[in-house]
């Protein structure tokens, strides 16, 4: 009988799919909101955060967070 080696597994290149997964309680911590409220969120589908079901767990990238808050970034300008 042969034994076969595993493979490694890598999860390659350096792009938006290699960005840090986050915890639902961390995530939220990041966005200063509530679990509870990206529960919403995820059920009502907006704001359109993309998020991950691995296994039974809700996991959420870093990266998508961060375009989701670049993209709601104002800067209001006060004429004199």
């Amino acid at each position: 009988m042969s034994k076969r080696k595993k493979k490694a597994w890598s999860r390659g290149t350096a792009d938006s799919n290699s960005s840090p997964l986050l915890t639902p309680e961390q995530a939220a911590e990041y966005l200063s909101v509530s679990t509870r409220t990206l529960a919403n969120w995820r059920c009502i589908g907006s704001p359109n955060i993309p998020w991950l079901k691995v296994g039974r767990c809700v996991r959420y990238r870093l990266s998508d967070l961060d375009t989701y808050l670049m993209g709601h970034t104002y800067n209001l300008v006060v004429s004199p």
